[in-house]
């Protein structure tokens, strides 16, 4: 099945409107459309608390290895970095704007970043998106955060 589904603003400030050739990355969609689908069954409860492979660890956290505060994991999407409207604010001016996301998905926790100028890294490897174990350490910038 094909669904094409657009509209809306492309920008933040709201002024250029959405069309059908407006470029975005799409993330997951088969998984948010059968969330949204379930919820309307009234069968998935998006404030409940999520499993990472089985284990009653959620709602997860990101423990900060360099001082600061830790990332809370207790929502779908978190979303990561300077601005003020990121779930999880950091202040460091290496941590771009909007640096990354985090998702949970399937009992397990995904992150993508959103073309940050300095990167994340998973176990000390650069990458654009991966999943997270618990144990694992992930880099945003040069802030370092342990899956727990």
């Amino acid at each position: 099945m094909v669904v094409d589904l657009w509209g809306g603003w492309a920008d933040e400030a709201r002024t250029v409107p959405w069309t059908e050739n407006t470029i975005t990355t799409v993330l997951s969609t088969n998984t948010t459309i059968t969330a949204l689908v379930l919820v309307d069954r009234g069968e998935l409860d998006l404030d409940a608390n999520v499993a990472i492979q089985g284990l009653a660890l959620m709602p997860a956290r990101l423990v900060a290895l360099d001082g600061g505060p830790d990332i809370l994991l207790d929502g779908f999407r978190i979303l990561v970095g300077r601005h003020p409207k990121c779930d999880a604010q950091l202040t460091s001016m290496r941590v771009s704007r909007r640096h990354c996301c985090i998702t949970l998905a399937n009992g397990e926790v995904e992150v993508v970043d959103l073309g940050s100028t300095n990167g994340i890294l998973i176990n000390g490897r650069q990458t654009q998106c991966g999943r997270l174990r618990p144990g694992d350490v992930l880099w945003i910038a040069h802030l370092r955060y342990r899956l727990d």
